[in-house]
């Protein structure tokens, strides 16, 4: 046969594995109202939009600039966070500890 194209085997694994779950424990899904601490007098309000007990996904209002690691605060409990990925209006973060 001439003219058709075979795809590449990596180009199927992609395509494949495209949508699966990778992360390692199971999340919870939002929205939740958290509050990210930036300093004493500063708080910054969010939307936790997931969540596991591995670290969070955030929604944030466009004119913030967050540093690489904070504290948030989100359903009664406290969490150190530290940047895992960032898109312009949501970012997720691994917890390091929890308060």
């Amino acid at each position: 046969m001439v003219g058709l194209a075979q795809p590449e085997v990596d180009d199927l694994w992609d395509a494949a594995y495209r949508g699966l779950e990778r992360r390692m424990t199971p999340r919870h899904q939002g929205p939740i109202v958290g509050l990210i601490l930036l300093g004493r007098d500063v708080l910054v309000e969010c939307t936790v939009r997931d969540f596991s007990t591995a670290g969070v996904g955030l929604s944030l209002p466009k004119a913030v600039v967050l540093p690489a690691e904070f504290d948030l605060t989100f359903d009664r409990t406290t969490h150190h966070c530290i940047a895992a990925w960032r898109q312009p209006e949501r970012m997720g973060f691994k917890f390091r500890s929890i308060h």
